[in-house]
């Protein structure tokens, strides 16, 4: 290679250890101008950051071969795992969700995709040991901001765009899982430094990174952490020269192992203290929706129902608990909330091995490189601890795209660590150049036909809200509804409830105004329902939001949709006969019509399956206001405030309402 060559291959792989350097910086990102701003701006912006990365090091594997991949056990196993997402995503009940994933979590195949691309650019650009030091300086600084961020929020100082308990992660539990990855790679830092500032610099960010997760919410992670960093020092003392220690470490490891255990089989025993706090903590739901998760893995125990599908789960089983304060207050799951569940559901049998496997493949690839000498102990120590924290946490909480490139980033420093550099380039001939041309194609062409209508689409949400007229209304309107297929149907959903509320909000000589561009809005918002609701298997927010604009059109416009309504409703409570609110939608219906008997025998049946809910009594109360039973309406008042006493003001307010208010209350 001419001295040229070399220092150009030199210049881009700096580079783009930069743009890795910069990608950590993602976690910081909000941008209110994107719907879902919490999770799409970061999503979006991992994905075109990796999408570059490839592009530059395909072209740097041209000009130094010797930078080509060279997967591993680990690698090999991640890409194995990623392509069970794709199969059974593929064979799964919802195949276009399964790869591009939704607005909330972006866990599809196309984001597990990019995870992978990550993965093999990472292990090809950071191989000596100095390498991973100075991404582990970047990605704990980082983290050092955000919890300053978190901190300062606390103390009622707002400096960015941040939630509360969740710093701009989004939420407690997804800020105590980045976190719990970020302690330990301070106290990688700290063990393998050199100087003794950057040793310092090591100890006290994980101290102050504790000290955050401590002052949070996120109580499996700080646990999990706690756990990590017990398992960190027997380890530690396992690997000492010293006979004693070393049997203390194998007793602590013991003890902690068999608490572990313990606590976990403790959860699932009714009147035990673990069972009860842990009920405390996240509510009864979380145990009912586990029960789910096995019901609906017992139901495709094979290839699963495919990558972010559980909530489709979860509505076919539907317990009337949910909405109760017993069930956190919660109708709609997306989750299992248990990493095993959701992996076993999503991918069947398969996947949950596949998954398994890269953990220990992981762990036995550190075991031997210890043995092996090749690996230092306290580090294997440290990265087992990650793991093994990481693991633990969770079996509560689910991933998100930024903690799982923390993942795939810890992944690829096992990768190095015990994979043997490649003693020889690989020959390449001339043909050779042809790789990186279709590679950046491929990732131009990705970016402008997957990645970009999708943000066009996510940001159009936001523009159709802040529109000053209505020819720009329309245009954005039309955007988010048909722009891109990253979660389309999130998109779909608000913007027919944002129509629905305009229309039933708005005085009849404000309607008549804009009449001829709400009628474009629910012709925009009923085609691309009905379109959801055809490639969905159950879909009953698209059912619930269609038979809202159907009875707005029915109401303000073509009483002649009334008709629709009451089709799409009843098809919505026949696929989900215990969920609450079709039933409530087509009770406003049946009440607009006048036919109230029908209305107070839905509200009625909901309020027998379902008295937790407080609005079960609630909208039976309201039902009864267009009866002309006043003894009927006082027994179910006094029966409303018996169970729910809170409700006092809600039903003075209600009583208070006008008909068409009220009408409009059952869709909220």
């Amino acid at each position: 290679m001419k001295q040229s060559e070399r220092d150009a291959a030199h210049w881009l792989e700096r580079m783009l250890q930069v743009g890795v350097f910069v990608l950590l910086g993602v976690p910081l990102l909000n941008t209110p101008q994107l719907y879902y701003s919490y999770s799409s701006a970061k999503a979006f912006a991992l994905m075109g950051m990796i999408q570059l990365l490839v592009i530059g090091y395909a072209w740097l594997v041209y000009v130094r071969p010797s930078k080509a991949p060279r997967l591993g056990p680990v690698g090999i196993a991640l890409s194995i795992f990623v392509a069970l997402v794709l199969v059974t995503g593929a064979l799964g009940v919802d195949p276009s969700l399964s790869f591009w994933g939704s607005l909330d979590r972006h866990s599809g195949g196309f984001m597990w995709l990019h995870l992978l691309a990550l993965f093999v650019v990472v292990c090809g650009l950071f191989r000596p040991e100095a390498d991973w030091l100075k991404l582990l300086h970047v990605s704990t600084g980082m983290a050092v901001v955000i919890a300053v961020i978190q901190l300062l929020h606390l103390s009622g100082i707002d400096v960015a765009y941040a939630a509360a308990n969740g710093s701009t992660i989004g939420n407690s539990s997804f800020l105590g899982a980045y976190l719990l990855f970020h302690i330990f790679f301070a106290l990688l830092i700290a063990i393998r430094a050199q100087a003794t500032a950057s040793r310092w610099y090591g100890f006290g960010t994980a101290t102050f990174l504790l000290g955050t997760l401590s002052l949070s919410t996120a109580y499996a992670a700080l646990i999990s952490t706690i756990g990590g960093l017990v398992l960190l020092g027997g380890l530690l003392l396992v690997v000492s020269p010293s006979i004693g220690r070393r049997r203390v470490g194998i007793a602590g490891l013991i003890v902690l192992t068999l608490t572990t255990v313990g606590v976990i089989a403790s959860t699932f025993q009714p009147g035990s203290f673990i069972h009860q706090t842990f009920t405390e903590l996240s509510s009864s739901s979380r145990l009912i929706i586990w029960d789910h998760a096995w019901q609906g893995i017992l139901e495709r125990p094979g290839f699963g129902w495919g990558a972010e599908t559980f909530q489709i789960v979860s509505l076919n089983h539907y317990d009337p608990c949910f909405g109760s304060a017993l069930c956190g207050y919660e109708m709609w799951v997306d989750r299992a909330h248990n990493k095993l569940l959701d992996v076993w559901i999503e991918m069947g049998v398969l996947g949950l091995v596949s998954y398994l496997s890269i953990l220990g493949i992981a762990l036995w690839g550190l075991y031997r490189g210890v043995r092996n000498k090749n690996i230092k102990a306290p580090i294997a120590a440290v990265l087992t601890a990650i793991f093994a924290a990481h693991f633990v946490q969770n079996l509560t909480i689910l991933d998100i795209p930024v903690v799982l490139v923390m993942w795939v980033l810890t992944l690829a420093m096992v990768e190095t660590l015990v994979t043997d550099e490649r003693k020889s380039s690989p020959a390449y001939g001339r043909w050779f150049a042809v790789v990186p041309i279709l590679v950046t194609v491929g990732a131009v062409m990705l970016f402008t036909k997957g990645v970009l209508p999708s943000i066009e689409g996510t940001a159009a949400v936001v523009d159709a809200s802040n529109a000053t007229t209505g020819e720009e209304r329309i245009a954005a309107y039309r955007t988010a509804v048909t722009s891109g297929k990253i979660g389309i149907d999130d998109r779909r959903v608000y913007m027919a409830n944002q129509t629905g509320a305009v229309i039933w909000s708005v005085d009849e000589q404000t309607l008549e105004q804009i009449l001829p561009l709400v009628m474009v809005e629910l012709d925009l918002a009923t085609e691309a329902l009905n379109d959801t609701i055809d490639n969905s298997p159950n879909p009953l927010r698209a059912w619930i939001d269609l038979g809202l604009l159907h009875h707005a059109r029915a109401h303000f416009i073509d009483p002649a949709a009334y008709a629709d309504a009451e089709r799409v409703l009843l098809g919505a409570i026949e696929q989900n006969p215990l969920h609450p609110q079709a039933y409530w939608e087509l009770a406003s219906v049946y009440l607009d019509q006048g036919r109230v008997d029908e209305a107070l025998a839905l509200t009625g049946f909901i309020r027998e399956v379902s008295p937790g809910v407080s609005n079960a009594h609630l909208f039976h109360v309201l039902a009864l206001t267009f009866d002309e039973d006043q003894e009927a309406l006082d027994i179910a008042i006094v029966e409303a405030l018996d169970v729910h006493p809170n409700l006092s003001t809600k039903i003075e307010e209600l009583l208070d309402s006008d008909r068409q208010a009220l009408l409009y209350q059952l869709y909220l």
